[in-house]
């Protein structure tokens, strides 16, 4: 009777670690079956989209695939393509030239800019059509439009009378495809400059002023003046940009008839200066002290439209040697007005054996209320400057110790 308790006890124990081995084998097949493949050499297997099955494709040999031509090689000598034999298709891996040369890989960007330009080159145009368009396209960008004024002087009060009426075709110059002018008139004779200017009419490329000028000018002042019209383009931070103008000498022009007429506005040459006003200011050189002095005294004439938000102005003053920098000094800050004053006394040492390579460079700088500077306009004198620039400079060395004075026009 104990034996029988002893034998269930030992088939019970029997089932149960029976069971658990089935439990750990299924548990280990149940892991592994989760295992995800593993990635060997950067290489992602895809995975398929629920609800779309991916169909193999059949696998064609090479020699029933369907390939395009392939165009066989250009001679070098005669550009003909050579025949081929019949029944000859040259292998696409073979023939095909790869980009670059001698069967090196070139960068992408640059084979598809080769092929771009390759691209442009054979759409070639007729001589006549070129030459046409270079045309339009040196009319289009040297136009500057047309000013329209009259002209008319009276002898027996000795007054030139300057109307102007209107202007058409003017650049566009913001993002509106308008243009806000105004026109500034030079009147320079021997002894003076005089200047008036119109008002601004916004956002037009054709405004209309019809506003008239009156300057005195004696007949012998006409023989030897010149007008010059400035046309600029004042933008929403009142800095005025420069259109065009029209030059011309007094004498060249019928005075007495009044009619008005057309003219064609010009841009200067490259490099050329536009005239904002005129600084006057004297020069000298003592020999013994090697030393040469400087006076700025005034300005006259200055753009109004340039100094809307000047507060203050000053002239920067550059001794150069050819390239180099060799001092930069500065004069005070005065208020700004139309004609400013000066009367400062600057001096620079310049050996004499020196004087003949240097050059003086004046700045009229203007200051605004936030303390930004901007350039007004500048000029230079030296020995190899142009114009009056060398004169005032000859002058100079020829009248050792001795201050000469002149007007100054700052571009």
């Amino acid at each position: 009777m104990t034996m029988f308790p002893a034998m269930v006890l030992g088939g019970l124990l029997g089932a149960v670690a029976g069971v658990l081995l089935l439990l750990c084998v299924c548990c280990l097949c149940r892991r592994h079956a989760k295992q995800k493949p593993q990635v060997y050499g950067g290489i992602i297997h895809p995975t398929l989209i629920p609800g779309f099955l991916k169909k193999p494709s059949p696998i064609q040999p090479l020699s029933s695939a369907k390939l395009p031509p392939v165009p066989a090689p250009l001679d070098t000598l005669t550009g003909v393509q050579p025949p081929t034999q019949p029944g000859h298709r040259p292998d696409p891996l073979v023939n095909t030239p790869l980009p670059g040369s001698d069967g090196v890989l070139e960068d992408t960007d640059c084979f598809e800019e080769k092929n771009f330009s390759s691209q442009k080159e054979q759409r070639t145009v007729p001589s006549t059509q070129l030459e046409q368009h270079k045309f339009i396209n040196d009319c289009i960008r040297k136009s500057k439009g047309k000013l329209h004024f009259a002209l008319q002087y009276n002898a027996d009060c000795s007054e030139l009378k300057i109307v102007v009426m209107e202007a058409s075709g003017l650049p566009k110059t913001d993002k509106m495809g308008f243009c806000d002018p105004f026109v500034v008139m030079s009147l320079h004779t021997r002894a003076l400059c005089r200047k008036a200017e119109t008002s601004i009419k916004t956002q037009t490329l054709s405004p209309t002023w019809n506003e008239s000028f009156s300057f005195n000018l004696t007949s012998t002042e006409i023989a030897e003046g010149s007008l010059i019209l400035s046309l600029f383009d004042c933008d929403k931070f009142s800095r005025c940009n420069f259109i065009g103008d029209v030059r011309f000498r007094l004498a060249d022009v019928n005075l007495t008839s009044g009619h008005s007429t057309w003219w064609q506005l010009t841009a200067p040459e490259k490099g050329g200066n536009v005239d904002m006003g005129e600084l006057l200011f004297a020069i000298g050189y003592l020999p013994t002290a090697n030393r040469l002095v400087v006076v700025i005294m005034k300005a006259r004439n200055l753009c109004s439209k340039m100094l809307k938000d000047c507060a203050d102005l000053s002239v920067k003053l550059t001794l150069w040697h050819q390239s180099t920098r060799l001092k930069k000094k500065q004069t005070k800050r005065v208020r700004c007005k139309l004609s400013p004053v000066w009367n400062e006394v600057i001096m620079f040492e310049v050996p004499l054996d020196h004087l003949g390579s240097v050059a003086l460079e004046l700045i009229l700088v203007s200051f605004e209320q936030a303390g930004q500077a901007s350039a007004v306009g500048r000029c230079s004198v030296s020995a190899r400057a142009s114009g009056l620039g060398a004169k005032h400079w000859q002058e100079m060395v020829s009248n050792p110790r001795k201050q000469i004075a002149m007007w100054h026009a700052v571009s």
